[in-house]
């Protein structure tokens, strides 16, 4: 059978089934997605890091990388994480990816 006519038959399978009791009436988030937006803040954060390090030396000093991460922060709960993250003196790509997650954790 065509891939074309089987995606049609489940999807007229899923509109004939009744709703579930107790089961939310938007569906959760799929893995794929949620792969997918972590992907995308991990490469948000590593061109902020790039752009960050003008001089491409690879690290960042700790004001550097402060300012980075409160400039990728999205409330103020993730700006007080950061204010109150103990960085080092200087920081390099994987510190600073470490530290974002600390401060944001994609899943969370």
């Amino acid at each position: 059978q065509p891939l074309l006519s089987r995606r049609r038959s489940a999807a007229m399978l899923e509109e004939q089934l009744p709703p579930i009791a107790g089961l939310p009436a938007e569906p959760e988030p799929l893995v794929e997605e949620q792969v997918i937006a972590a992907v995308f803040e991990d490469e948000l954060r590593k061109a902020a890091f790039r752009m960050a390090d003008e001089d491409q030396l690879g690290v960042l000093s700790r004001a550097e990388c402060r300012s980075v991460l409160l400039c990728l922060a999205t409330s103020k709960a993730s700006r007080e994480k950061v204010s109150s993250l103990t960085l080092p003196e200087q920081v390099d790509i994987k510190a600073f990816l470490k530290l974002a997650h600390q401060a944001f954790p994609v899943d969370g």
